[in-house]
């Protein structure tokens, strides 16, 4: 019965599991993963499709191109975006390249690299801040706001919480003409860095510019506005990525539901589980093994044994294990060594057996010590008389009989 019990329980939780499996994988709302890919084609919450749309229509007309990697080119006026994160880079080589060719690099980045901190001659240190919000404007009067754009950072839920976040701070500073957007009072969002040939433009805080970010107020004018310190012939959109995010694929279940003939028999299996475990649970005997019957084989062991020193004429060897065997019965029935000089006397008076048949037994186990040779008749006497003794002792095991064995 408790086997039943654990097949329906089973059956059931299994039935449930795939009905919840397709409740939740088969949905008319797409579930959008939450993670940086700095992909201009990405559409989920932390992409860039909605930046790379902004930027393309604020250059109406100016060519542009997804670049997988840094291509050199001997092009100019041209502006290159790259969004950087933990997981991708590109080196300082390159962008003081793609500079010195006569372009613009604009870079959106959690942090400054140290490497560009090297190149320039005004550095600048990242400033760790804890805050759901931040505050900011441009530090140009014709491009401030009326009042300071307050961002709130959310949560997958689009529920504001704290977050950790790191904006630039000068480690000193000659002149602030290149300082373009300062955040929470003191600090900066948005700096500006001159080459000979070009300029370097860097924009901490990358998550402004992600798809959720688009849906607070005035996020689409400030990009606008952060967009009008550029004037690209061209433009190239550096999507140099070490960890791309893979696109979505279909779920298999997805795949069954689509076809009507995979839907009915999802459903004859889920149908098949149910009545299984209705009817095929019932309890069955289970099948009885045929054993094989043990077999005591340390007789016929021991019968081989012997016959092999019959045969061989080898009766001394059989003599002397019937002495090792002897001496040890009566040491573990009475507890006497055989070294004992008073063996004869204490066997005789603790067995009650005839002290002339115990002489018998140990002259013939004295005779083997003296290298006496037997013949095969006098092996088989002395054989029948150890064993009457045995025989007496284990018919006597538990009482004190005076009956003599008959030897």
């Amino acid at each position: 019965m408790k086997n039943k019990s654990n097949i329906i329980i089973l059956c059931i939780a299994l039935i449930l599991f795939m009905l919840g499996f397709l409740f939740f994988e088969i949905r008319k709302a797409p579930d959008y993963k939450w993670q940086q890919t700095f992909d201009y084609e990405d559409e989920k919450p932390m992409g860039l499709f909605v930046f790379k749309e902004l930027v393309t229509r604020y250059f109406d007309g100016v060519d542009y191109e997804i670049q997988e990697e840094y291509k050199d080119t001997s092009a100019i006026n041209g502006l290159y975006i790259y969004g950087k994160d933990s997981y991708n880079s590109i080196s300082i080589d390159s962008v003081i390249n793609i500079i010195d060719k006569g372009n613009d690099v604009f870079i959106f980045s959690e942090f400054v690299p140290y490497a560009i901190n090297d190149t320039i001659d005004n550095y600048y240190t990242s400033d760790y801040q804890f805050s759901d919000t931040l505050s900011f404007n441009f530090k140009n009067d014709s491009l401030a706001f009326d009042s300071a754009l307050i961002y709130q950072f959310v949560d997958h839920d689009f529920e504001i919480h704290n977050q950790t976040y790191h904006i630039l701070s000068p480690s000193y500073n000659e002149s602030d003409e290149f300082h373009l957007v300062s955040a929470n009072d003191s600090l900066l969002l948005y700096i500006s860095i001159p080459f000979e040939n070009g300029n370097l433009y860097y924009h901490m805080l990358p998550q402004l510019f992600f798809n959720h970010s688009y849906r607070q107020p005035q996020m689409f004018e400030y990009t606008e506005k952060v967009l009008s310190y550029l004037d690209p012939e061209y433009i190239v959109f550096l999507n140099t990525l070490s960890i791309k995010e893979r696109q979505p694929t279909e779920h298999p279940l997805q795949f069954i539901m689509s076809s009507p003939p995979l839907k009915a028999a999802y459903y004859l299996f889920i149908l098949g589980l149910f009545l299984y475990a209705v009817f095929g649970g019932k309890r069955r005997q289970k099948v009885i093994p045929i054993t094989d019957k043990n077999e005591n084989t340390s007789l016929e062991y021991i019968e081989t044994v012997s016959q092999l020193f019959y045969q061989q004429n080898q009766h001394e060897k059989l003599v002397s294990h019937m002495k090792s065997i002897f001496y040890h019965k009566m040491e573990q029935k009475y507890f006497i060594k055989k070294d004992n000089p008073n063996y004869l006397e204490i066997l005789t008076k603790k067995s009650k057996i005839s002290k002339t048949d115990l002489q018998y037994i140990l002259d013939r186990f004295r005779n083997l010590d003296e290298n006496y040779s037997f013949h095969a008749d006098q092996m088989v006497s002395l054989n029948k008389r150890i064993e009457q003794v045995y025989a007496f002792i284990n018919k006597n095991k538990g009482g004190n009989s005076h009956q003599k064995p008959k030897i």
